[in-house]
């Protein structure tokens, strides 16, 4: 696909309250970017100059939609940590994933606590393979 062709769009799933939870199949390759200052749109960087970066995981839950999460920060290390109790590599289309705010953390400033996540993640099986494109496993 070239740089020309419409990009899908996909709603992005908001963790609200701590309880707040996604369940659902991998439905498009993971995408990195980087992150834009909500204020200003101009890119991230951190203070040694290399840039902030999320990725993008778009998921296909129970009832056919798709929502987009951008991992980065706290939720990154938690699907990170998930991943590498899976002893999978990395996120694959067709293989399901389950992420949850469980709390707010301790952070800097007390007025905007850190959320705090939790994953899972189970890769597809052999035999999924070969049917990655049909409706997921629930």
């Amino acid at each position: 696909m070239s740089a020309l062709a419409p990009q899908a769009q996909y709603p992005t799933f908001k963790f609200a309250t701590p309880g707040t939870r996604i369940h659902g199949v991998v439905s498009q390759p993971p995408k990195d970017s980087q992150v834009k200052d909500f204020g200003t749109q101009e890119p991230k960087f951190w203070p040694d100059g290399n840039p902030v970066m999320q990725t993008r995981v778009v998921l296909r839950v129970s009832d056919g939609t798709e929502w987009a999460i951008y991992a980065q920060g706290r939720m990154a290390k938690a699907i990170t940590a998930a991943i590498v109790a899976a002893g999978a590599g990395d996120l694959e289309v067709g293989s399901e994933l389950e992420v949850t705010f469980t709390q707010y953390g301790e952070g800097k400033n007390p007025a905007m606590p850190p959320k705090e996540y939790g994953a899972v993640y189970s890769p597809r099986g052999p035999a999924a393979v070969d049917h990655a494109d049909e409706e997921p496993p629930f």
